[in-house]
């Protein structure tokens, strides 16, 4: 991947926030390739994320309401 292609992958990302993003794109300059790979890799695997599922799942499980506990006094 080019650092175009890299820049645009960080730039639509839904796993970045935008001071994340801005972290990101400024630190790719001096960043080395196997650095460089991982991102691309972290980024292209989170992708694959369905993240409106997931954000979902995760809404319901919080919403669910805890067992009881009993309270010894």
């Amino acid at each position: 991947m080019d650092l175009p292609q890299l820049q645009a992958l960080i730039a639509r990302s839904t796993i970045l926030t935008k001071d994340e993003r801005m972290y990101w794109l400024g630190t790719l300059p001096t960043m080395q390739p196997p650095q460089i790979a991982k991102l691309e890799e972290i980024l292209t695997e989170a992708e694959k994320v369905p993240l409106k599922e997931s954000v979902h799942d995760y809404f319901q499980a919080i919403g669910t309401p805890a067992a009881p506990t009993s309270t010894a006094v």
